[in-house]
């Protein structure tokens, strides 16, 4: 039976408030339980109707910058759609080759992916602190120190961009409650405060003096019947909150007075000097953005066959009998983890009582093993499980010296 189609805008608006209330992971597996339900109800008469119906609602949540953030924590929670080779990384080929699925599933005749809406978005264009950039680079070049890949997005850039757009959000929120409780200064392109300013001495300053000075002309004006839109009984009910100390989301403290400009800047009206992550530009034309994308990513895969090309001179790191070595020295005993198998890597005797250097390298190593091994937290490890060290050797002894110097050591015992 067929139905009307949805209102994407309407759609739009909905998964905001779903994201409000219970977070971008609730508005995303909305979204999606939405997404796959409206291919088979009905709602539509195609399936390429669906698909530019979804197109539509994903456009505008970009365009109101809600977008990025669902596209953060699907990725998070649905890191296995992207990190197709399971290293625990998401690159910008992984990302391509999410569109490319798409486009296929779409040429089969069954449409676009789900996850194909959060990889367009990641190469989607966005304001960064020195130019415009693709959203998928703004997420993986974080300011925290990356561990495998300054280029990829790993658990940590997520961490940190969450960090950033909660920040940006809370202060959002503290902008939306300052505007509303100063929106009769601000209404009639700012007359009240103008004129507030004005009736003492103005110096872009309100002060008591200027309260006062206000509401003795108000009470001169209303006494010959001379109110108009600034001087009326509403401003001077605000004016006289504001003269007893009333209104704590415009000033707090000891009253010495309010800087116009200071107001401006907690009522998100002045240019904020640090960087908004979730807040999209307009684009061009798209395909000029993919276009762009794409061409990075070619770099990329011509780097890392010259470094493939490269390493291929050198003697192979990891032979086939060290490889057994280290997989047995990954294996998980009984009531084991990470620091368990980072003491076995790096020599170090498991459970006595650590030297200082010695815990800060388990506890280095530990770290480096579990982003290696799942790529997110909520991995649950078992005895008998093989963590990927020998798959990921160069990776660690890229980052972790003490690792290198104990890799070393054992491919030296192991041409005696």
């Amino acid at each position: 039976m067929s139905h009307d189609q949805p209102d994407p805008v309407k759609n739009a608006e909905t998964l905001y408030h779903h994201a409000l209330a219970g977070g971008p992971e609730s508005a995303v597996q909305n979204m999606r339980n939405e997404f796959e339900a409206t291919k088979n109800d009905g709602s539509f008469k195609s399936i390429q109707q669906h698909d530019n119906y979804w197109k539509s609602v994903a456009g505008e949540l970009e365009r109101t910058g809600h977008l990025p953030s669902m596209t953060v924590a699907f990725v998070r929670d649905n890191k296995g759609a992207f990190d197709q080779d399971g290293n625990g990384i998401v690159s910008k080929h992984e990302v391509l080759d999410v569109l490319a699925q798409s486009r296929e599933s779409q040429a089969n005749g069954q449409g676009m992916t789900f996850e194909s809406i959060f990889a367009d978005n990641l190469r989607s264009t966005v304001p960064s602190p020195k130019s415009n950039k693709s959203f998928y680079d703004q997420v993986a070049h974080t300011k925290k120190a990356w561990e495998f890949d300054r280029d990829a997005i790993e658990d940590a850039d997520l961490n940190k961009w969450d960090r950033q757009n909660n920040r940006q959000g809370k202060r959002e929120l503290k902008h939306d409650m300052t505007a509303d409780a100063a929106s009769p200064l601000y209404e009639n392109n700012g007359a009240l405060m103008h004129a507030i300013d004005a009736s003492h001495k103005e110096n872009g300053r309100l002060s008591r003096s200027d309260y006062k000075a206000f509401l003795n002309d108000y009470k001169e004006r209303a006494a010959n019947g001379q109110e108009d839109e600034v001087y009326n009984e509403r401003n001077a009910r605000f004016v006289y909150s504001l003269l007893k100390g009333d209104q704590p989301t415009i000033k707090n403290g000891p009253f010495r007075g309010i800087n116009i400009d200071k107001i401006d800047r907690r009522a998100g009206y002045s240019p904020q000097d640090d960087f908004t992550p979730h807040q999209d530009v307009a684009k061009g034309d798209i395909s000029e953005t993919q276009s762009n994308f794409e061409a990075q990513q070619r770099q990329e895969e011509l780097d890392r066959a010259e470094k493939e090309k490269s390493q291929n001179k050198k003697t192979d790191v990891c032979d086939s009998d060290l490889k057994n070595r280290l997989d047995d020295m990954a294996t998980l005993r009984p009531n084991e983890g990470y620091s368990h198998v980072a003491c076995r890597l790096l020599g170090i005797k498991i459970d006595h009582h650590y030297t200082a250097e010695e815990k800060r390298e388990m506890n280095l190593l530990a770290g480096q093993l579990k982003n290696i091994t799942t790529g997110h937290n909520t991995h649950r490890l078992y005895e008998g499980f093989i963590m990927p060290v020998s798959n990921n050797i160069e990776k660690l002894e890229a980052i972790n010296p003490a690792f290198k110097a104990r890799m070393d050591q054992l491919r030296a015992q192991e041409q005696e």
